[in-house]
């Protein structure tokens, strides 16, 4: 799964699915995905910010945005809210999804949305530019998908193991994804953003109001 999560890492997961019942998740992953663009592309709050990040995935980033050595606007940050708003709002949606068809995901997908909003905060509050901040949520992004192509891995080798052994290696991905954030004080030790960010969303049906 890669994260579209800022933009969440939904992606990686959708070629581990190989069962029917996990066909079906892929499935709904992907119309969840393909509404999450649609309703990024059609919504005119978010126009500041088009030509600075990239909304859906991480990996369409441009060299230009990649190079960008501005800070946000008064108005590029009401569009990074509402971008953040809608996101949030989309990773609930699949951590449900998720719940019945690979709830070991949600864990890494949660560790990966508190960096995100890590990184966010930084852009918003200016300790970065938006030049840096893309190079960094490249670099999450490619990690999560690295740590949720591992952690299936586990998983899958767990199954030929008795019981004690899967104790043992339950999480190694995990913990070492975790470590990773840790290092780049990206997290906390509760799994939470380094410090609170500086804006909060709610949404209600097709809106979303961020102060």
């Amino acid at each position: 799964m890669r994260p579209i999560w800022l933009v969440i890492p939904a992606m990686a997961l959708l070629s581990a699915c190989v069962s029917y019942q996990q066909e079906q998740a892929r499935n709904a992953l992907q119309e969840l995905l393909a509404g999450f663009r649609s309703e990024t592309s059609s919504n005119p709050r978010l126009d500041p910010i088009r030509d600075k990040v990239a909304l859906v995935d991480a990996r369409e980033v441009t060299l230009p945005m990649l190079s960008l050595t501005t800070m946000p606007t008064g108005e590029e940050k009401r569009a990074l809210g509402e971008w953040q708003g809608l996101a949030r709002s989309l990773q609930l949606r699949i951590n449900g999804q998720l719940q019945r068809s690979a709830p070991w995901a949600i864990p890494i997908l949660e560790a990966s949305r508190a960096a995100s909003l890590t990184l966010l905060a930084r852009l918003y509050g200016g300790t970065i530019n938006y030049g840096q901040y893309n190079q960094q949520r490249l670099e999450l992004v490619t990690r999560t998908a690295q740590t949720i192509q591992a952690r299936e891995h586990e998983l899958r080798y767990e199954q030929t193991q008795i019981a004690a052994q899967q104790s043992i290696a339950t999480g190694a991905a995990l913990a070492t994804y975790q470590d990773y954030l840790l290092q780049e004080q990206l997290i906390n030790q509760q799994m939470q953003p380094v410090r609170a960010v500086p804006f909060s969303c709610t949404r209600f049906g097709n809106t979303t109001t961020c102060y």
